[in-house]
C-alpha cells in the first residue's frame, strides 16, 4: 500500500541520521540548512510544528487547489471547501490524518490493532478501536470517518441521488427513504447532514462493514453467506459483535448474500471485474477453446462476468463504454 511504501522510503532515507541521533523515531530534523549533517550536532528531534509546516508546504507547492469548488460533491455544510482553496491547503492539519490512517490500517488487517495502539500511544486498545478504527466501542464525534461515510450514503439515498444494489441494498434504500427522507425535506445542506449523522446511530447503520466491493450489513448470522460457507453460523450468533468471516469472505460470495449492499462508489470494482472476466471469456472463444461444455474455471469466470454485468447495470454504468474497454483488453491479451 502507498502508506507502507512511504514509510519504507523514509525509514531508509533517514536511517543514517537516525543512527547519529541514536533515535528510533521515524522522523529527524536537520539543524543546519547549508549541507547534510555529518555529526550528531547537525541532527535533532523533529517537532510537531515542523511536520505540520512541512505538510502545508507540500500541499501549497505541489497540489493545485485553485479549481476547487465552493462545495464538495457530497457536502456537509455550505462553502466548506472555500478555506482550503483560500489558504492553498495550509489549513489542513496533520491531526486530520490520524483517523484516516487508523481506519486504513485496521481495514488491511484487524490484527494490527495492538500495533496501532502503540503507534498512537493509547493506554487502552478500546480507545484506539473506538475512536480511530470505525468500530462502535466508544461514543462517536462529528469527525469520525466511518460515521461521515455512512451519513453521506444515507443522505444520498434519502435524496434519491444514489442507487443501491444487492439484496440488503434494496431493503436499506426503502428504509432510509421512508425514515430519513421526511426529516431532511426542505432543510439546508448543513442541517440535512447533521440529521443524517444522527440517523446513522439511531437506525443502527454504524454497524456496517465497508469493503472495496460493497457493504456488509451483518443482518444476522443466519443471513451471512460467509458464515454459512465456513460453518460458523452458530458461533457467530453468540459473539459479542456480529462480524463477517474474513477467512471465507469473497466478492463473489458477498454479491449473492442477504446481508450485502453495493453503492455507487463500488462501481469501479465491478466494472473492472466485468472487463477482466468478459475479456478472458472472449479471448478463449476467439481461440476456439470454449465448446459446448465449460470446465470449472471457465464456468466460474463466466458466472463472475454475468454477476458483474448485472451489478454494473444496476449502478448505472455506461455499458457501451465497458464493451469498448473489453475489446481493448481482449486485443491486449491476444498480443501478449
Amino acid at each position: 500500500p502507498p502508506a507502507v511504501q512511504a514509510i519504507i522510503v523514509l525509514d531508509r532515507l533517514l536511517a543514517p541520521y537516525r543512527a547519529m541521533l541514536d533515535s528510533d523515531e521515524l522522523f529527524v530534523s536537520f539543524t543546519t540548512s547549508s549541507s547534510l549533517p555529518k555529526t550528531r550536532k547537525g541532527v535533532g528531534r523533529i517537532l510537531a510544528g515542523h511536520l505540520r509546516n512541512g505538510v502545508g508546504d507540500f500541499i501549497s507547492n505541489w497540489v493545485d487547489l485553485t479549481g476547487l469548488p465552493d462545495n464538495a460533491a457530497r457536502r456537509t455544510m455550505d462553502n466548506e471547501l472555500v478555506p482550503y482553496r483560500a489558504s492553498c491547503g495550509r489549513c489542513i492539519g496533520t491531526h486530520q490524518w490520524r483517523k484516516t490512517f487508523g481506519h486504513f490500517v485496521t481495514a488491511v488487517d484487524r490484527r494490527l490493532l495492538h500495533d496501532l495502539q502503540m503507534h498512537f500511544h493509547h493506554v487502552a486498545s478500546a480507545m484506539t478501536d473506538g475512536a480511530y478504527t470505525g468500530n462502535p466501542v466508544l461514543a462517536r464525534d462529528i469527525n469520525d470517518v466511518r460515521y461521515q461515510h455512512m451519513a453521506m450514503l444515507a443522505l444520498d439515498i434519502a435524496e434519491g441521488d444514489t442507487r443501491i444494489g444487492g439484496r440488503f441494498g434494496e431493503d436499506l434504500e426503502r428504509k432510509v427513504r421512508s425514515e430519513l427522507g421526511p426529516r431532511i425535506n426542505g432543510v439546508q445542506a448543513e442541517e440535512a447532514y447533521r440529521e443524517a449523522f444522527v440517523y446513522v446511530e439511531e437506525a443502527g447503520l454504524d454497524r456496517l462493514f465497508f469493503e472495496p466491493h460493497g457493504i456488509c450489513g451483518a443482518r444476522s448470522a443466519s443471513q451471512m453467506a460467509c458464515h454459512e460457507e465456513a460453518g460458523t453460523t452458530a458461533l457467530a450468533r453468540w459473539s459479542n459483535r456480529l462480524m463477517p468471516n474474513y477467512e471465507t469472505r469473497t466478492s463473489t460470495l458477498c454479491a449473492g448474500c442477504d446481508s450485502f449492499a453495493i453503492a455507487k462508489w463500488h462501481l469501479p470494482f465491478w466494472e473492472e471485474r466485468y472487463i477482466e472476466c468478459t475479456a478472458e471469456i472472449r479471448r478463449l472463444e476467439g481461440l476456439g477453446l470454449i465448446g459446448s461444455e465449460f470446465d470449472n474455471a471457465t464456468a466460474l469466470t463466466l458466472a463472475r462476468a454475468r454477476q458483474a454485468q448485472a451489478l454494473c447495470r444496476k449502478l448505472g454504468a455506461d455499458m457501451d463504454d465497458l464493451e469498448e474497454l473489453v475489446a481493448a483488453r481482449v486485443k491486449k491479451l491476444n498480443a501478449s
